[in-house]
């Protein structure tokens, strides 16, 4: 309820599995062979640095290196559904070789080609993002820190603010704020406008009235 919302939400490793799951997310296991689980005796990578490939044009991985190394600990690794797209479900990392290892040990590592290390979620109103691998670990990985720094930082209102209101309008807007919706971007009305607009101040600039306006403006 959270998310649907208009909240953020970051998952790391067993808790994104988990968490996509609940929310029947288009996201399975890469790890799987004909329905089942990899055995250890498959694949097996504890405690190893590998390298990912990230969309740089995310938010989520501004600043951070189009190859960057993860700290892998047996972590889940995510397979995107055919229809993850079109759910609002996108890959922010991935693995993008056959030999990902840069350090430690990874047996059977080939499996991991393809895999999805990071996705981001559209959920209702809000977003959840999911990292497999331990972006975390014990303040070590110091190159995946921005994952959950940028995570934070960004809400994703670029993506479910915009919105656009050709014709008169007689209700009430409320902009930067949850309720009644999550509008907390750019706000164009090209009609009259007779409601109360209510905008948070540092949304004064993200609405523009193509008309008159005779209700009154709350900040």
């Amino acid at each position: 309820e959270f998310i649907e919302k208009g909240g953020n939400a970051i998952a790391i490793g067993a808790s994104a599995t988990n968490l996509a799951a609940f929310l029947r997310l288009p996201i399975e296991s890469q790890l799987v062979e004909n329905g089942t689980a990899l055995p250890r005796t498959k694949v097996y990578i504890p405690g190893s640095v590998l390298s990912s490939r990230l969309d740089t044009s995310n938010p989520v991985a501004s600043g951070m290196a189009e190859h960057t190394d993860v700290f892998f600990d047996d972590s889940p690794v995510f397979k995107l559904g055919p229809d993850a797209a079109a759910n609002g479900v996108k890959a922010i990392a991935w693995f993008d070789s056959k030999t990902p290892l840069r350090s430690g040990w990874a047996w059977g590592q080939g499996y991991l080609e393809n895999g999805v290390v990071a996705a981001e979620a559209r959920v209702g109103l809000g977003r959840l993002l999911l990292f497999g691998p331990e972006i975390l670990q014990r303040a070590q990985p110091h190159g995946t820190f921005k994952f959950l720094f940028n995570g934070i930082y960004y809400n994703g209102g670029e993506q479910r603010g915009r919105i656009t209101i050709n014709g008169a309008v007689g209700g009430a807007i409320r902009v930067g704020q949850v309720w009644p919706a999550d509008i907390d971007g750019p706000v164009t009305i090209n009609g009259n406008m007779s409601g109360t607009i209510t905008i948070s101040r540092d949304l004064l600039r993200a609405i523009t009235i193509n008309g008159s306006l005779s209700g009154p403006v709350r900040i």
